[in-house]
């Protein structure tokens, strides 16, 4: 090729997906026989794109021009990603200069000035190609042959994809399918896949606002060691699960804890749990945390939410001391590897406007004890997921606006100890497996849509002391065998509270029961 060093046109027409122009030395390269121009060495940075692009232009027989804008030495990104070094002229100041291809035209660069083929010199700092053509060509994730190409192919990211060294030193897209990888275990992929989701905004916030440091890192894709994570994705997994309960439940229309506007926290969050709002709620979490170690004892939160403390930290939610064992299964040696870490065990709102639906995966809160959600507005349906809660003590979601029936799940919840689903819009029947609930203290389902007879197996539950069923559809007799273990029985059972439709010509015969319909 002689002198010349790149030939543009070859280039444009043979490999228009290559995106490295680099042009070797001598500094000057051949545009056309007509046409040359020089690059001082200092310049030639400043100009190396603007060149390769005009002369893939002038190639095509494409217009364009070249502007000269205000100076200040910085970066600039082009929407498709690439970062390309730009030093502008004085603020204020624009120089045009056009370039057309024809046989007649020809302009060359000496030390900051353009040369026109009239002999009249023109200033120019920074050579800009800009696009004169009707309709821009659209954004395409590669370059085809009619996409000209003149981006520098260097070791800078993309703007997507920038190493954040806050994010475990992932690209936003490595970081996010990590994460969606971890998340997929728990969460359906056609739910996360759809961005209206409260689960895809809760993926979407961990991935690109959740400011808590040190992160929490996801497994690295297709990793195999999987031990040192577990703590942590245990951990992130819960903070995904509050993160998408807080967009299921409307969370920036509660009355407190919301998340900060404009990352200022100016929220008052005074929903702290409370351990004693009944004497049967005092009991109940008395025994659920007997076992809890002293040494590191419970997290109460108190801040908003979507902050960067802890999940632990958020207002309305307890923790508990956890540990965990995974055994190797790939080792000829059988190690057990124990981790440890703080676990979600409560979730109490009482009257804060939540609204929405009940997050399915609240199931997979393994540690889970209490799932209090009282005077709001939740509707929809209990999941039938949350029967695999098995550490669930007490399920409270009175005062809302739930339908349909009791799942037959929550029947398998064999340490439950407290039932309250009353104010509700419930309908179906009590099953008799409601027996399998052998510590159940404390049942109230009044004022409800339920139907039925109440089952006789209530009768065997030894340990409760409040069953309340007024305000419903039921019809028959109270079993027997519930009056057999009221306190006004002899010997005396445990139920000192005992509610039904049965005033005088009532659907309700009860001859046992403390109140017939009325408040209580």
């Amino acid at each position: 090729m002689g002198d010349s060093f790149f030939d543009a046109k070859e280039h444009a027409t043979d490999s228009p997906q290559n995106t490295c122009l680099r042009p070797a030395t001598p500094l000057w390269r051949s545009i056309d026989d007509t046409q040359q121009v020089k690059y001082p060495p200092m310049k030639q940075h400043h100009h190396l794109i603007s060149v390769a692009l005009a002369a893939l232009l002038l190639t095509k027989g494409i217009s364009a021009s070249a502007s000269s804008i205000a100076s200040s030495r910085s970066s600039r990104r082009l929407r498709g990603g690439r970062r390309l070094s730009s030093s502008y002229a004085k603020a204020g100041k624009q120089q045009h200069a056009a370039f057309h291809h024809n046989s007649n035209s020809k302009a060359s660069y000496d030390g900051g000035y353009i040369h026109h083929d009239d002999g009249s010199m023109q200033e120019e700092e920074v050579m800009q190609i800009v696009f004169v053509a009707p309709t821009p060509p659209p954004m395409a994730s590669s370059l085809d042959e009619s996409t000209p190409a003149a981006i520098i192919n260097d070791d800078t990211p993309t703007i997507n994809e920038e190493i954040d060294s806050n994010k475990c030193s992932m690209s936003p897209s490595q970081h996010e399918a990590a994460l969606r990888q971890l998340i997929l275990t728990i969460t359906p992929q056609e739910v996360l896949d759809d961005i209206t989701s409260p689960q895809a905004k809760a993926l979407h916030w961990l991935v690109y606002d959740d400011a808590i440091d040190p992160p929490l890192c996801p497994p690295m894709l297709n990793s195999d060691d999987d031990d040192d994570d577990d703590a942590t994705s245990a951990t992130l997994l819960e903070r995904y699960i509050m993160t998408a309960f807080y967009h299921a439940t409307n969370g920036d229309n509660w009355k407190e804890c919301s998340a900060p506007i404009n990352n200022v926290d100016n929220n008052k969050c005074t929903r702290t749990i409370t351990a004693q709002s009944s004497e049967v709620l005092s009991f109940v979490i008395e025994q659920a945390f007997s076992d809890t170690p002293q040494q590191h004892g419970r997290k109460i939160g108190t801040n908003s939410w979507l902050t960067s403390t802890p999940t632990c930290d958020w207002g309305g939610l307890g923790c508990s001391y956890t540990t965990t064992t995974t055994t190797d299964s790939n080792s000829n040696i059988n190690n057990s590897n124990h981790h440890n870490y703080y676990a979600i065990d409560q979730i109490e709102f009482e009257d804060n406007n939540l609204s929405g639906t009940l997050l399915p995966e609240l199931s997979t809160l393994k540690q889970l004890k209490f799932l209090i959600l009282e005077k709001g507005h939740l509707s929809g349906s209990i999941p039938p997921s949350y029967g695999s809660l098995s550490n669930l003590r007490v399920l409270d979601m009175d005062y809302n606006k739930l339908t349909g029936a009791i799942p037959n799940e929550l029947y398998d919840l064999v340490e439950l100890r407290e039932l309250d689903l009353n104010d509700n819009r419930f309908s179906g029947t009590i099953s008799t497996r409601i027996g399998r609930l052998s510590e159940l203290v404390y049942l109230q389902v009044d004022n409800n849509e339920f139907g039925g007879s109440v089952p006789v197996e209530v009768g065997g539950l030894n340990e409760l002391a409040w069953a309340v069923f007024h305000g419903n559809n039921f019809t028959g007799e109270m079993p027997l065998s519930v009056c057999e273990n009221s306190d006004k029985a002899s010997p005396p059972g445990k139920i000192t509270l005992l509610s039904a439709d049965c005033l005088e010509d009532g659907p309700v015969v009860c001859s046992c029961c403390d109140y017939c319909g009325e408040a209580l």
